[in-house]
């Protein structure tokens, strides 16, 4: 008869919700087992150990796999396990609050920081700092973020006393404003109104008076001009020999000795400086290279000790000079055989010229001097 194999059932394996160890080896009674079965077939003592180690492995390896799913859950014996899962979120809760109000105190300090505080101004002369302000529309108190910096720039180019303009932000509450000003280079008189115009020939204002030490321009037609108006783009065809000469004039630094231009003979363009000396510049052609020779050439005249008389341009590379007796006394001038600078100063002879010209002196009034051989004039002048 085949043995038939026993097991030994766990007592109380589930018992109250609980698994209870499985019974050591040696406490296994074999006299009471064999007695139980009474002269039954018992299996031997290692099959009895067999089995009871297949049993004891199978139960830990059953505990294993709880334990493993069981590792992310949390028993509570007192049935507690839904305040448990709820405490995580409240403290994440509580914890986003926090960042959030401290993200919002952060921007907040930010924005208080970064209110203008201070706005510089720069490169102004004739213009007041208020004034500048005043036209860029820019205002202390203001945030930096906001502030509308590129209108401010395109507000300061619009005004016509204004070249060029700078407008930047400097954090945390600053910003900075640096300007160049047009000068004033000459002031077009016309039918009883004032053009001032710079050197590239921007109208800076329309005026009923000519500024205080202003280069006077006649023979150039103000009328219709307004400010902020450029003379290039004027159809007057004399306008670009204007601007040409005033550059000149600029580069060879000697627009201040300047009284005033008369354009109204276009073949004949005349100035007159502030020392009584008249130049004829001849046409338009060639101004800036005839030009170029005027401030050697009135160094010369001056440190000759003579006043007033004319510089003739009209020849480019041949400027001559003719003093004021030889316009106005050819006959009865003295006649010495060379110049010597002495120190003395001929007598001007020629009639008074102190106020500026409101018309174009004619062509025939004031004759050009024309070089002699050698390089002098009959009349104690020079050419070039």
């Amino acid at each position: 008869m085949a043995k038939r194999k026993t097991r030994i059932v766990r007592e109380n394996r589930n018992k109250g919700g609980q698994n209870t160890a499985p019974v050591s080896v040696s406490h296994i009674d074999l006299d009471k087992v064999k007695a139980r079965y009474a002269g039954r077939s018992l299996p031997e003592e290692d099959e009895l150990f067999e089995e009871y180690d297949a049993e004891n492995q199978q139960y830990e390896e059953g505990q294993a796999h709880r334990r493993v799913a069981d590792s992310s859950i949390e028993l509570n014996i007192f049935g507690e396990e839904e305040e448990y899962e709820e405490a995580p979120r409240e403290r994440r809760g509580l914890m986003l609050a926090f960042l959030g109000a401290l993200l919002v105190t952060a921007l907040a300090g930010l924005y208080f920081l970064l209110i203008v505080d201070t706005i510089k101004v720069g490169g102004n002369n004739a213009l007041e700092k208020g004034e500048v302000l005043t036209i860029a529309g820019l205002n202390p108190g203001e945030h930096l973020w906001f502030a509308d910096v590129g209108g401010a720039k395109a507000r300061l180019l619009a005004d016509p006393m204004i070249k060029e303009a700078t407008v930047k932000r400097i954090y945390p509450d600053t910003i900075s404003i640096v300007i160049t000003e047009r000068r004033a280079a000459a002031a077009i008189v016309s039918g009883g109104t004032v053009a001032v115009i710079d050197a590239e020939g921007c109208v800076m204002e329309i005026s009923a008076q000519v500024p205080e030490n202003m280069v006077e321009v006649y023979g150039v037609s103000s009328s219709g001009f307004t400010a902020g108006q450029n003379l290039s783009k004027d159809s007057l065809f004399n306008a670009d020999a204007l601007l040409e000469i005033l550059t000149a004039l600029t580069n060879y630094d000697i627009l201040g000795i300047i009284d005033y231009i008369d354009m109204s003979q276009p073949l004949r363009i005349e100035m007159n400086t502030v020392y009584g000396i008249h130049v004829n510049v001849g046409q338009a052609e060639g101004i800036s290279e005839k030009l170029s020779a005027l401030p050697l050439v009135i160094s010369k005249v001056m440190s000759m000790g003579y006043e007033g008389g004319t510089i003739d341009l009209a020849v480019l590379g041949d400027p001559v000079y003719a003093p004021p007796a030889a316009e106005t006394e050819p006959d009865t001038a003295e006649q010495p055989d060379q110049i010597e600078n002495t120190g003395d100063m001929p007598q001007e002879q020629s009639p008074e010229n102190t106020d500026a010209p409101q018309a174009s002196p004619a062509p025939e009034t004031m004759a050009t001097p024309q070089p002699a051989a050698g390089g002098n004039t009959g009349q104690n002048g020079f050419s070039g």
